[in-house]
């Protein structure tokens, strides 16, 4: 068999030719990595588990079409977990995200977002999650018990700190709690209700969606606690993109929301009465 050296010395002019085809392709293909990525700009990419999901779907298409309104280039993807979220952020670049606030430094390490919007209601950039128990269930420091949490990653003493910062540890023996990851509230709430786990550390939006689900199981459980404020999602711009005019375009859609109809039902939906500017003082609270 002929080596590359032979072939070379052979066919002389096939290497000539193949050098220009090389070339060629180098300076057309080039160009079109950029345009992928400048294709994907005005993407808005979106994970939250503490999110109402039913309402999100519904919020999905009025948000595209409000959005379509400003430019054409603007697009609201929400995405179900977080696998697929950081998957689908590495792979197709996308201009923008709105990301649950306690993935932000996880995110941030990575790809160097910004923080431009978070939602507000009640002026209040922050919300508080609930402690919900079987009623039937009493709960012993002295018990060994399990936490259903939504939207952590599965690293055992990360989410044990991370769940012991938001709620009151006086009435849990730490060294016997087991944190249980979950992908979204209502699993939380649905192992709960099945006494897979003992607690469920969810929103207070997520039962509404159980009510729908299996109202009889509403009933058996009860709040017994509520934590620290935990910022709202945030929409950032993601690696340092610059693009000013597309920046603001996007912020002031999102901006002026409360006063556009369509906006309006958007904000409904999702739980939300408007949108604020990330500043100081919000950065302080994370």
């Amino acid at each position: 068999m002929k080596n590359l050296y032979q072939i070379a010395s052979t066919y002389p002019s096939l290497i000539k030719h193949c050098n220009i085809i090389l070339c060629f392709l180098i300076i057309n293909l080039l160009p079109l990595n950029a345009n992928a990525r400048q294709d994907n700009l005005g993407q808005i990419y979106f994970f939250d588990p503490d999110i109402n999901y039913v309402a999100l779907i519904k919020a999905t298409e009025l948000l595209n079409k409000y959005l379509s309104q400003i430019d054409n280039s603007f697009n609201f993807v929400p995405l179900q977990n977080q696998h697929d979220f950081e998957k689908l952020l590495n792979q197709d670049r996308p201009g923008f995200v709105i990301i649950n606030s306690k993935l932000f430094s996880t995110i941030n390490n990575l790809h160097k977002i910004t923080p431009l919007l978070v939602p507000s209601v009640d002026n209040s950039a922050f919300y508080k999650k609930v402690l919900v128990k079987n009623t039937n269930n009493i709960l012993e420091k002295s018990s060994k018990l399990t936490i259903a949490v939504s939207g952590i990653p599965s690293n055992i003493n990360s989410n044990t700190k991370y769940v012991f910062n938001l709620i009151d540890t006086s009435n849990f023996n730490i060294q016997n709690t087991i944190i249980l990851p979950v992908s979204k509230d209502i699993d939380a709430l649905l192992a709960l209700s099945f006494n897979q786990v003992d607690i469920a550390l969810v929103t207070n939006q997520s039962f509404e969606v159980l009510l729908k689900i299996n109202p009889s199981a509403v009933k058996q459980l009860t709040v017994f606690g509520t934590t620290k404020p935990i910022l709202r999602s945030l929409l950032c711009s993601v690696n340092n993109y610059n693009d000013i005019k597309i920046v603001n375009k996007l912020t002031d859609a999102f901006l002026n929301m409360q006063n556009n109809d369509l906006g309006k039902q958007i904000l409904a939906l999702l739980g939300f009465d408007n949108f604020i500017k990330f500043n100081t003082s919000i950065r302080e609270g994370m």
